[in-house]
């Protein structure tokens, strides 16, 4: 079961917001973590891709109420945002590919 806002492209993905969990499995819903993902799908597309990520801890459960989460797509960043605020951002040289370009 997964709680997430991404974007797919031609052999790239975005995971802007994901919570990842396995509602069968005691303890493995965590309500004040949020991750965000880069993933390179250019072949060979095998898994584990390879990816540029960041797990956020949260200062609320996400149950409680309605939050609105963002990213800003720039030539050679990414930055996300949470209710409006800036949280983190990724720069072309940290991704190690040309994603941010396409």
């Amino acid at each position: 079961m997964t709680a997430a806002f991404w974007a797919i492209g031609y052999e790239q993905e975005l995971d802007m917001y994901e919570q990842l969990a396995v509602p069968k499995i005691e303890g493995t819903i965590n309500h004040n973590t949020t991750r965000t993902v880069v993933h390179d799908w250019s072949p060979p597309a095998v898994r584990p891709t390879k990816a540029f990520g960041y797990d956020d801890m949260l200062p609320y459960t996400t149950s409680d109420d309605f939050h609105v989460y963002g990213v800003e797509w720039g030539e050679d960043y990414l930055k996300i945002y949470r209710d409006g605020k800036f949280v983190k951002s990724f720069y072309q040289d940290e991704l190690g590919t040309d994603w941010g370009a396409k």
